[in-house]
């Protein structure tokens, strides 16, 4: 019974995500030329760069609407990113919790995806505070996503947090590990004061 359970389970998730898929697909086809034009350079982007740009953009839709994100299912959320990357990108290949062997362990990545012969796994966090790159629990994302690239043999990763507030500001960190970014929100405040601090030390290197 509980076998049946988890497989109806499984099924209602793949039928939300298909649904939400369709119609947020033919909600971007208004948005697609406008979205593309606000990322710089769009056609001439590496895949990961590419793809980096586009979650930016995506995080921007999400702000739009934050009630409605925040509410979503795993199954809604996955429906809506993919549609909008293959909206934006029609090129990439997109692979939902494709399954990786880790020694006797079957694991499933959220999202694989290829362009250019370009694999990269895509790691979707969902959080209520901002995330910490330098605490325990995203030093244990990475190493789950490092893992999952090892085993699968795909070179590059991305941790993409989603918004948390509708004037958060998405930024990109990459922590001593140049094959994994993470796309992540940032409160306005923190944002602003890591620029006061930034141009402080501008002010000083000139004075100098």
């Amino acid at each position: 019974m509980a076998h049946l359970c988890k497989r109806s389970s499984i099924l209602i998730d793949q039928i939300v995500e298909k649904l939400t898929f369709d119609i947020e697909k033919h909600k971007m086809l208004n948005k697609v030329k406008d979205i593309r034009g606000a990322i710089v350079d769009f056609d001439k982007l590496k895949p990961v760069e590419k793809l980096i740009s586009i979650l930016q953009q995506y995080s921007r839709e999400i702000q739009s609407n934050i009630k409605k994100f925040d509410a979503s299912s795993g199954a809604e959320l996955t429906g809506s990113i993919t549609a909008f990357l293959s909206a934006v990108e029609p090129n990439f290949h997109i692979t939902i919790e494709p399954s990786i062997s880790i020694g006797s362990t079957i694991v499933r990545p959220d999202l694989v995806l290829e362009l250019d012969k370009n694999k990269i796994i895509l790691e979707l966090k969902r959080v209520s505070i901002y995330p910490d790159l330098e605490i325990r629990d995203h030093d244990v994302a990475i190493s789950q996503l490092e893992a999952l690239m090892q085993a699968s043999n795909i070179k590059y990763g991305i941790l993409y947090y989603l918004p948390i507030k509708q004037d958060d500001q998405i930024v990109v960190s990459h922590i001593s590990k140049p094959n994994i970014k993470t796309v992540h929100p940032m409160s306005k405040e923190m944002y602003e004061d890591l620029e006061d601090d930034a141009q402080r030390y501008s002010d000083k290197l000139d004075e100098e």
